[in-house]
C-alpha cells in the first residue's frame, strides 16, 4: 500500500526503493515503514481455498475456525440453518409440482404456507413445516432423488435438517458444530480466516465459486505463499452448472482447475486437490453410475472395487489437465477429525516448503 503511495506521488527519478542522502524524511520513512510491511508479509503464510460453486470450500473453513479460533458463530448460524430447513421443503415442493403432483386438499394450505414464507419462524410456517414432515411423500422424495436436488447436503443433509426440525424451530435453538457444519450459504467476495499454527501466522483465504465470483479471485492471488487448495464436489459427476443448466459441473471444474494451474499469477505455487463430497459420491454411485456421464468409464458390480475405480478415474481427469502433479486428497468436509487430519499434513508441507525456500534445509 505504501509502495503505491510512493509511486503515485513519485517524480521519475526517484521512482526506487533505496534511501538516498537528497530524500526528504517523509520519504525516508517510507522506505522503513515498507522494508516493515515487507518483513511482516513474508511471516504470513496464506493458503487459497479455490474451487467451482458449491464444492464445499467454505465447509472446510469453518472446520479450521473452530478448531483455531475463538470466533463464535453461533448467532449467525441459527439464522442460516433456518434458511437451509425452509429451503428444503421449498425444493421437494417444487421438484413435485414439477412432476405435476397432485398435493392432497388438506395439505394445499401448509403448501401454499411454506412456498410464500421467507423465515420458519413467521406466521404458521413452522406448523406447515411439521404437517408435511409427516407425509410419506416427502421422504419418499428425499429418499430416492435428495441427491439429485439443489438441497444443501443432498438426501443425507435434507434428511438432518427434516429430522432436526423442533429443534431448529424451537426460539431457544443454539446451532450444535454439526449444524454448523451443515448449514449453507453461498460465499460471496473474498473472506479470510487468521490462525495459529506451529507457531507461524496463517491466513485461509475463501472464495465464491460461483461464474459470476470469478471474476473477483485476482486480488485474492496476491501474496499467496504456501499452497492453493481446490475443492471439488465428486458428487457433481452427474450434475449440470446452474448458471447455464448444460456445463457438466465436474467437467467445469476441471477446466477452471487447469486454467488456474497454467496462470502466470500463480507459476510456482503448490496446488492440493480434495475430491470431496466423498460420502455422497460414493452412495449416488450405487444408483447413479459414473458411466452415464463419462463412457470411457467402465462400472463393475462390486461397489466398493467401483468407487476406487471412480476416485481413481476422477483424479486422472485433473492429473491430465494439470501443468505440474498436484497432490490429491479425497475428503469429506463434514468430517472434522478427517479435516483436521488432512489439514496438518498440508500445514505441515506449508512449513517445510517455507524453510527450504529459506535455505535452513
Amino acid at each position: 500500500h505504501l509502495y503505491l503511495w510512493r509511486e503515485r506521488n513519485a517524480r521519475p527519478d526517484e521512482m526506487c526503493f533505496s534511501m538516498r542522502k537528497n530524500d526528504p524524511p517523509e520519504s525516508k520513512n517510507i522506505d522503513k515503514d515498507l522494508k516493515k510491511e515487507k518483513k511482516e508479509q513474508s511471516q504470513i503464510h496464506k493458503i487459497l481455498l479455490l474451487g467451482a460453486g458449491d464444492a464445499g470450500k467454505t465447509t472446510f473453513a469453518k472446520q479450521l475456525t473452530m478448531q483455531y479460533t475463538d470466533s463464535s458463530y453461533q448467532e449467525k448460524y441459527a439464522s442460516i440453518a433456518r434458511t437451509n430447513l425452509l429451503y428444503v421443503y421449498k425444493e421437494i415442493i417444487q421438484y413435485l409440482r414439477n412432476l405435476e403432483f397432485d398435493f392432497p386438499s388438506v395439505y394445499l394450505k401448509d403448501v401454499q404456507t411454506i412456498t410464500e414464507s421467507s423465515d420458519l419462524m413467521e406466521g404458521d410456517t413452522m406448523a406447515a413445516c411439521l404437517a408435511l414432515r409427516e407425509i410419506a411423500f416427502i421422504q419418499k422424495v428425499l429418499k430416492e432423488n435428495g441427491n439429485n436436488l439443489n438441497i444443501p447436503g443432498g438426501q443425507e443433509g435434507g434428511e438432518y435438517f427434516l429430522q432436526s426440525l423442533e429443534r431448529i424451530g424451537d426460539p431457544a435453538f443454539v446451532p450444535t458444530k454439526e449444524d454448523i457444519l451443515r448449514s449453507r450459504t453461498r460465499t460471496t467476495g473474498i473472506h479470510e480466516t487468521h490462525f495459529n499454527y506451529g507457531g507461524k501466522h496463517m491466513v485461509l483465504v475463501d472464495v465464491g465459486g460461483q461464474r459470476s465470483e470469478r471474476r473477483k479471485w485476482l486480488p485474492s492471488f496476491s501474496g499467496v505463499t504456501a499452497a492453493i487448495i481446490y475443492v471439488v464436489a465428486s458428487s457433481d459427476y452427474n450434475t449440470v452448472l446452474e448458471e447455464d443448466k448444460k456445463t457438466n459441473r465436474l467437467l467445469d471444474s476441471v477446466q477452471l482447475f487447469h486454467t488456474l494451474q497454467t496462470s502466470p499469477f500463480l507459476e510456482g505455487v503448490p496446488f492440493m486437490v480434495f475430491l470431496n463430497k466423498s460420502d455422497l459420491f460414493k452412495e449416488k454411485l450405487l444408483t447413479t453410475p459414473l458411466s452415464e456421464s463419462f463412457s470411457n468409464f467402465t462400472d463393475v458390480d462390486d461397489p466398493e472395487t467401483n468407487y476406487e475405480n471412480a476416485v481413481e478415474f476422477i483424479s486422472d481427469l485433473f492429473r491430465s489437465s494439470a501443468a505440474h502433479d498436484p497432490k490429491i486428497f479425497t475428503t469429506c468436509a463434514l468430517d472434522s477429525d478427517a479435516c483436521i487430519q488432512v489439514f496438518k499434513t498440508i500445514f505441515n508441507h506449508v512449513m517445510k516448503n517455507a524453510l527450504v525456500d529459506a535455505g535452513l534445509i
